[in-house]
């Protein structure tokens, strides 16, 4: 007695890239093999696109919309059987991310260690939300004058040392290789040192001021740079 068994469905692998950005278009290639080795046939075969249509041939070209984005994972699909037994079906599936590249708006964000002389000031350029990655970014800062550049080694960050009271205006152009470009300002002031102020505060051994009494002198410092330390004291 000889019996026959349904021979096993066609090994299907798609091949392509997973994340993909919107308005791009890529390609997808799918792979049959058969499910024996030495086992020769022709297989039929059509792809399953994110919308849901039919499209024929071993390879196909995907172009991600606005629309597409609302959704953020599609799914596409390949199924590949043999004319003779065409319930005998192989599949893959490749899950599609998608993402858009955008343009952020920007702003300075601006750190005084200091509001008086000499001030270390830390600019760096700030996106509102989380700062995307960016292709190719360039920054060209426009620095005031009678400033000193601390650091400048990050590009969109620098740290300046001032010595003068004023009002002082950075800019940065920052632009990237696909054609965007914004150009934004910041404003900081620096203040005139404020003059110091010297006071003395008592502190008596005990509250009804009885002998023998203990008296303490404390000295209070106002006024004059945060970055001013007393040399001594002489009462």
């Amino acid at each position: 007695r000889v019996s026959f068994r349904r021979p096993k469905p066609p090994r299907v692998q798609i091949s392509g890239e997973s994340r993909i950005e919107i308005g791009e278009p890529y390609e997808f290639r799918a792979a049959i093999s058969a499910p024996y080795h030495g086992l020769e046939r022709h297989y039929a075969g059509e792809w399953t696109m994110p919308d849901g249509s039919k499209q024929y041939g071993d390879t196909v070209t995907y172009i991600p919309t606005e629309q597409d984005l609302d959704i953020r994972q599609l799914d596409l699909s390949y199924r590949a059987w043999m004319p003779e037994y065409p319930d005998q079906v192989g599949q893959d599936t490749q899950r599609l991310f998608l993402w858009q590249y955008q343009w952020p708006t920007w702003r300075l964000g601006i750190d005084r260690k200091s509001y008086y002389p000499p001030a270390i000031v830390e600019i760096r350029a700030k996106t509102l939300g989380t700062k995307p990655s960016l292709e190719g970014p360039r920054y060209q800062w426009t620095l005031p004058t009678g400033v000193s550049v601390e650091r400048d080694s990050i590009e969109d960050l620098r740290i300046l040392k001032v010595n003068t009271t004023g009002t002082f205006t950075t800019g940065l152009t920052i632009a990237d290789a696909r054609g965007n470009e914004s150009t934004i300002e910041g404003t900081f002031e620096i203040l005139p040192v404020p003059p110091i102020e010297l006071d003395l505060r008592m502190r008596a051994g005990n509250e009804y001021y009885r002998e023998p009494l203990d008296v303490g002198l404390d000295t209070i410092m106002r006024g004059g740079h945060p970055d001013d330390r007393p040399l001594s004291y002489k009462y």
